[in-house]
């Protein structure tokens, strides 16, 4: 209901906290009601966020928190909501085509060193740190003493051009930074952003006990205080404009 209120009325959103939601009614059929699967294109009721969430604008910041042992709305729904929300995914779960993220821009640097004749990129052009020097003597003596580009740098202009992403208007919101933590000595996703989406993940919370797990609120919180706080008379001023 969330997702379409503010994709219906952008203007009037200042931010959007999202918890265990759902792509759309049709697709949580099967998992809910797995009976009625068959029968899930006759849902009248679509709410379908996931086509609505690319209609808020990507400048709204949204917070997503979702209970990884959800009961009722399976986990793989937030995931593919929030990769649907920064640009990584199309809402029919394809990859999307503007998504740029490190690892293509990585592997655009080692396609160009190949082309290029670099020899630190021909002999691993997926490898991190100088390259060995085992079959340089194959290689002709002008190419051995080539001065290639430190990997620092490489990780800088790497760096320059995601940073000019995120300003971009076509896939400026698909960097993310993640973090991680240690449950149960495993080592599990706690949270992860972008420029304007955040998420927090909750190894143990399920679809109503999401909101009691340490951190749940402490995260509300942070989100709330991140953000650019509005005139005193914004949205007495977009009422009576509209």
């Amino acid at each position: 209901v969330s997702i379409s209120l503010a994709a219906r009325n952008p203007k009037e959103i200042h931010a959007l906290v999202l918890e265990n939601t759902f792509l759309s009614v049709p697709r949580l059929i099967p998992s809910a009601i797995p009976w009625l699967a068959p029968f899930s294109w006759l849902c009248h009721q679509k709410w379908d966020s996931a086509n609505d969430v690319l209609k808020i604008p990507r400048t709204i910041p949204i917070l997503f928190l979702s209970g990884v042992q959800d009961e009722i709305v399976p986990h793989e729904h937030m995931v593919t909501m929030w990769n649907i929300a920064i640009g990584k995914m199309n809402p029919d779960g394809s990859p999307s085509s503007s998504s740029r993220t490190r690892s293509d821009l990585q592997r655009k640097e080692g396609e160009e060193g190949v082309t290029k004749g670099d020899p630190a990129a021909m002999q691993d052009k997926g490898s991190r740190g100088p390259a060995t020097s085992a079959s340089s003597s194959s290689l002709p003596r002008k190419s051995t003493t080539t001065t290639t580009t430190p990997w620092n740098m490489q990780e800088a202009a790497i760096d320059k051009e995601l940073d000019t992403d995120l300003d971009s208007d076509t896939d400026g919101d698909t960097r993310e930074e993640v973090e991680y933590g240690i449950v149960n000595d495993q080592r599990v996703v706690v949270s992860k952003r972008t420029k304007y989406r955040i998420w927090r993940e909750f190894e143990k919370g399920t679809h109503n006990d999401t909101c009691v797990q340490p951190g749940y609120w402490a995260a509300i919180w942070e989100f709330i205080n991140s953000l650019v706080p509005l005139p005193a008379d914004h949205f007495t001023t977009s009422s009576s404009s509209s």
